[in-house]
């Protein structure tokens, strides 16, 4: 036991895992607690025990699958201790990019260093200001498939196959569409292992065939269940909100033979797919914070609103004019502007930066490159250069011509957002960085102490720029006081006259509300909504006050409204598919673990000082 506690790649662990919790707490320091949450306008209010019930009641009647991620309801439901699931999602993923690097021979305290910085880099964590949990449950399992895959073509063992296939099942739950550039991702990243592993032999090619062969098997039984949700469902939906822009390709027969209204469509559909694109200049985020400010809500980033030309593509129709929202410049009728709008950060960390550049560089530098040589990581650390680059390009979107060939690859003109594909390059940055501190440890025991302050900087850097994009609204606070206290979901807020109101459980209005809603008034004289209790808001937040000292009213709807539709029970067949898809997902994670439990380790602190991980 003592013999444990005293390798560095323990040591390393609970390094990590103690500061990534520090840098969590203090990002999420003024929102800790039941009564209180931070502005996630896109992830919506639901009660913890309506939550659980509900997905596991969809579980059993085989209409949803069930995936390890949906233990994080454990952790405080959808909405309670939010926090602490994008937490403990960017956690995981931090572990996926120490996974990879050790089994690369990297020492254990720089894997680790650079999943610090994985997990906290701007786009990857401070998109948890817009509510995009369905990301960060994607997070936690794509990072885990690129050390899967190294180590599966290398020694081909059978539960580093079959728990390659479980990963990139389980993250298929979430964001079809980044799952499906970390797919693109994970494939070429196979065929480089296969071609630089110089597979030989028809006795390794079989085992190599095999072993894809039991991933992809793996895969459809693990995911089965969530395939046709994740892809037939989201790319009908996509298909309809371009429907609804105005870019279907499909008209009628009248408009086929209009050439101009097709191209229309087809112009359209471009401008639609291309919105929120990475401005070429925007780059300089990566190194430099807020360069072009922080986020566009107001509530988030009041004194520094972001004025970069990340947005939505606008191409102005006949008769318009005006003034370019970001350069001011005046504007006429066929003119492209971007309308900007962002709710997070891109900031990488400075020091991460430069030591993913310095793993680059030290390809070509002759004291640098023997100890980048460390299991062939010379042609690891140019693979990661080079496709860091073309995915910086992919990320450029409508901004330069490149992303014409994304474009026409099959589902390319259903992707909306290029700016998805900095995702993938935030990994080739971490894992360069991991690299790229090996050669400065020729400098020895200096060396080692300047690898860990850099990355122990780094981490402070990130955190404090993240904490920037954590609001609290009190109106949200009080919707979870309410959820919480009633066991529904958060009331419905009526804040002027112009609001609509719907057939919610509660409602919690404003008194220019109640005063001039005439819907709302309606209502009220019906007999549909009661006055609940009354509150005042002194600035900070609400608290419960005098009738007449009320600014705003908690109404309940004496009629009650009828449970959201359940999902239909799922046929015999997908049921048997939900089940045996839990069944292969446990399995799984029982052989890896029990292989993990058994391998044999190396502490050479020369070659790495890593686990080299079965």
């Amino acid at each position: 036991m003592k013999a444990f506690w005293e390798k560095e790649s323990t040591i390393a662990f609970c390094a990590f895992a103690g500061l990534f919790a520090a840098l969590a707490a203090y990002v999420f320091w003024d929102t800790w607690g039941l009564d209180v949450t931070f502005i996630q306008p896109d992830n919506g209010i639901t009660h913890l025990p309506d939550a659980v019930a509900r997905r596991f009641r969809e579980f059993f009647m085989g209409s949803s699958a069930f995936v390890p991620a949906d233990l994080r309801l454990l952790l405080g439901g959808p909405y309670m201790w939010q926090e602490l699931q994008y937490a403990v999602a960017a956690f995981v993923a931090g572990l996926g990019v120490a996974y990879y690097l050790r089994g690369r021979g990297v020492p254990s305290s720089f894997g680790y260093g650079a999943g610090l910085a994985y997990g906290l880099m701007g786009y990857n964590f401070t998109l948890f200001s817009a509510g995009h949990l369905g990301w960060f449950n994607l997070l936690a399992c794509a990072p885990w498939a690129f050390g899967l895959i190294d180590r599966a073509v290398r020694k081909g063992k059978w539960r580093n196959w079959a728990m390659l296939g479980a990963v990139m099942a389980w993250g298929s739950a979430w964001q079809p569409d980044v799952w499906l550039m970390f797919a693109c991702f994970w494939f070429a990243y196979g065929v480089y292992k296969i071609w630089s592993e110089r597979v030989r032999g028809k006795k390794a090619w079989t085992r190599l065939l095999s072993g894809v062969a039991l991933a992809a098997a793996t895969m459809f039984v693990v995911g089965a269940p969530s395939f046709r949700a994740a892809y037939v469902d989201a790319l009908g939906g996509r298909e309809a909100q371009l429907a609804a822009a105005g870019a279907d390709k499909k008209t009628d027969g009248a408009e086929q033979k209009d050439a101009a209204a097709d191209a229309e469509a087809a112009e359209a559909r471009w401008n639609f797919c291309v919105s929120w694109s990475l401005p070429p200049e925007d780059v300089a985020e990566f190194f430099i914070a807020g360069v072009h400010g922080d986020s566009s809500d107001p509530h988030v980033s009041p004194k520094t609103p972001y004025k970069g030309r990340i947005g939505q593509r606008i191409v102005l129709k006949k008769g318009q004019r005006g003034q370019d929202p970001v350069t001011g410049k005046s504007v006429k009728e066929g003119d492209v502007v971007w309308a900007p709008y962002r709710q997070h950060a891109l900031y990488m960390g400075g020091a991460i930066v430069l030591l993913a550049l310095f793993a680059v560089i030290a390809l070509f530098v002759k004291w640098a490159n023997p100890m980048i040589e460390i299991r062939n990581n010379r042609r690891e650390v140019a693979f990661w250069g080079v496709a860091g680059v073309v995915l910086l390009f992919c990320a450029f979107g409508g901004f330069t011509p490149f992303y014409k060939l994304v474009y026409h690859l099959p589902y390319g003109s259903s992707i909306r957002c290029p700016l998805k594909f900095v995702h993938l390059v935030e990994w080739c940055v971490a894992v360069l960085a991991g690299f790229g501190v090996v050669p400065i440890l020729r400098l020895g025991r200096k060396g080692w102490a300047i690898a860990i302050a850099l990355f122990v900087f780094a981490g402070i850097n990130l955190a404090c720029n993240d904490r920037k994009y954590v609001a609290t609204d009190p109106v949200d606070c009080l919707r979870v006081q309410v959820a919480r206290a009633t066991g529904s979901a958060g009331p419905q807020l009526v804040m002027d006259a112009q609001t609509a109101h719907g057939n919610a459980d509660y409602v919690f209005a404003s008194g220019q509300a109640l005063n001039g809603n005439a819907a709302l008034k309606d209502a009220m004289g019906k007999g549909v909504y009661m006055p609940v209790s009354t509150w005042g808001y002194d600035g900070k937040a609400f608290s419960r006050v005098p009738r007449e000292r009320a600014q705003f009213v908690l109404l309940k709807n004496k009629t009650p409204n009828p449970p959201p539709p359940e999902k239909k029970p799922g046929t015999p067949l997908e049921r048997a598919f939900t089940w045996l898809s839990a069944l292969a997902s446990v399995g799984v994670v029982v052989v890896k673990g029990f292989g993990m439990n058994n391998r044999r380790t190396t502490t050479s602190r020369g070659q790495g000082g890593g686990h080299e991980n079965g």
